[in-house]
């Protein structure tokens, strides 16, 4: 197939990410041209069947470009499918483009917006990206999912199941590597707990730092834990470090491309997020042999059972997660 794709992605135009890597093979099947809203106008070659062109701009210059280059793309080729990467933005784009163009559109839904209300209750601005992603979900030809859990969620929104389509991401597909560049950010530490995703309110994260504090400074644990991202909220994660008197005990490390070396190091992998689509980071994690805590969110009791180094919780059980992180 020839396939247009749109998404927010940025680090597909990076060759060495571990996205761009997924995205040749991809290509193997499919030939893919991805488009991707970003500041700098960009082309980038990842194979013989991957091209990846970004938009240059300012964030409203951005989705204008967008638009026009997904038109150009259109007319200078045929392709047999637009596929956007979420339900909203890009995929209004996919929308008008596909029946502009009359060729078939696929939604992917990462997120599970649609299984309880949280998504939705958090603004006015999540609460009209819903509405948008279920006037599109109506209209789209077929919807891709990366978990049970969403199909599920999409099922009860009425959803046909013969318009959804799950393709969980595989372990084989992770591009780990051997790194082991990274010294150990805790080399005393009795035990040393990795978090990685975006620093934003859905991760819980604050929340998760009174937990490890309980058991740093209750039971007299001498942990550390390792945060790998960034966001919005990295003001709010290190006030609260702050405040549980935690700074020499977690260390922000911002984002990183390369987390092999963090897997080998880490106890264990938490999870507290209050919500996830697929939890990518969940599977990366196992694929490097890490252990997981998690929250009942994303993948865990789908894709991923408990079991040996797999603790799947309730969301906010205090007991239980510090209970978790002293067996772990």
């Amino acid at each position: 197939m020839k396939i247009l794709m749109i998404s927010l992605d940025k680090r597909i135009l990076d060759k060495e990410s571990g996205v761009a890597k997924r995205m040749v093979d991809y290509g193997t099947n499919d030939s893919l041209t991805i488009l991707i809203p970003s500041r700098e106008k960009q082309e980038v070659v990842l194979s013989d069947t991957v091209r990846v062109l970004s938009t240059g701009g300012s964030k409203v210059v951005q989705l204008v470009r967008l638009f026009r280059l997904a038109a150009a793309c259109l007319k200078k080729d045929s392709f047999d499918q637009i596929t956007t990467q979420d339900p909203f933005f890009t995929g209004l784009v996919g929308w008008i483009r596909a029946r502009r163009f009359r060729v078939p559109l696929e939604l992917q839904v990462h997120g599970d917006f649609y299984g309880s209300r949280y998504f939705r209750s958090r603004g006015v601005k999540q609460f009209f990206l819903y509405l948008l992603s279920l006037f599109l979900l109506g209209r789209a030809d077929q919807i891709r999912v990366v978990s049970e859990r969403i199909k599920t969620s999409l099922l009860t929104r009425g959803i046909a199941a013969d318009r959804i389509v799950l393709r969980p991401v595989t372990i084989a597909e992770f591009h780990l590597s051997d790194n082991a560049s990274v010294a150990p950010v805790f080399p005393s530490a009795e035990k040393t707990f990795l978090l990685v995703g975006r620093l934003e309110r859905i991760k819980n994260i604050p929340w998760f730092l009174s937990v490890f504090a309980q058991a740093v400074f209750e039971e007299g644990k001498p942990y550390g834990l390792v945060i790998v991202g960034e966001g919005s909220e990295r003001f709010v994660i290190e006030k609260a470090i702050r405040k549980y008197a935690l700074q020499d005990r977690v260390a922000l490390m911002g984002w990183q491309d390369d987390l092999s070396a963090y897997y080998a190091q880490a106890t264990a992998l938490v999870v507290p997020s209050l919500s996830e689509g697929y939890s990518m980071v969940v599977m990366e994690a196992r694929a490097a042999g890490c252990a997981v805590i998690m929250n009942d969110v994303g993948v865990a009791g789908y894709e991923l059972k408990a079991g040996n180094d797999v603790t799947i919780l309730a969301i906010n059980d205090r007991a239980a997660w510090k209970a978790a992180l002293i067996d772990a």
